[in-house]
């Protein structure tokens, strides 16, 4: 409900109504809409740092990403609403929310995303998986760019196929751009015997 209207002037009979329960049973759990809402992003980002938290499995890096990001996307499916909401009216949420708490979580949550994401990368630079001549702070930004913009295409642009359907395209197009390449070398990612051209 709360992804459809702005929260200023949702009523909490609306979410209510919609999740099948009376407004007195949502106030014995939560004294506020934006309680409520709080406690909904915290279930949701609980779940993608658990799974972020699990080690990728041995074998194929490229693989086990691919399970990862199916994962992710489907959490992100499952929640479609509390993603299009924080997404679309981010600063319309935090100022309908008072307090700092939310702001300080959804923080919190994006840092903890960001590190255990960057363990992933760190991991697949291990392997081999990925280009030395990047960092893992390079690949990090560039997974998430390429995840994150398929991810808003599929909120805004109201698509009816599954998210998870596009985890393949997502994980092909970083892995063309981050592959370890034969003869790379350094941080400037010129070849063996080449000599870096002017700036």
């Amino acid at each position: 409900v709360a992804a459809r209207k702005d929260l200023t002037t949702v009523r909490v009979e609306e979410i209510a109504e919609e999740a099948g329960y009376s407004p007195g049973s949502l106030y014995t759990y939560f004294a506020s809409k934006e309680e409520l809402l709080g406690a909904a992003f915290r279930s949701v980002s609980d779940q993608l740092l658990v799974l972020l938290g699990e080690p990728p499995s041995a074998g194929s890096f490229d693989a086990a990403l691919r399970t990862l990001l199916r994962r992710l996307y489907g959490i992100a499916a499952e929640h479609r609403g509390l993603f299009l909401m924080l997404m679309a009216g981010g600063p319309r949420v935090m100022a309908a929310a008072p307090g700092e708490r939310l702001e300080t979580d959804m923080a919190q949550c994006r840092a903890q995303f960001l590190g255990a994401l960057d363990r992933w990368m760190k991991e697949g630079l291990a392997r081999g998986a990925l280009s030395p001549a990047r960092t893992s702070e390079h690949h990090l930004l560039a997974f998430m760019g390429i995840a994150q913009t398929f991810l808003v295409h599929w909120l805004f642009e109201g698509k009816t196929t599954a998210l998870t359907d596009e985890t393949d395209v997502v994980v092909d197009a970083f892995m063309d751009g981050a592959r370890r390449r034969e003869g790379l070398t350094g941080a400037t990612g010129v070849r063996d015997g080449e000599e870096e051209g002017p700036a």
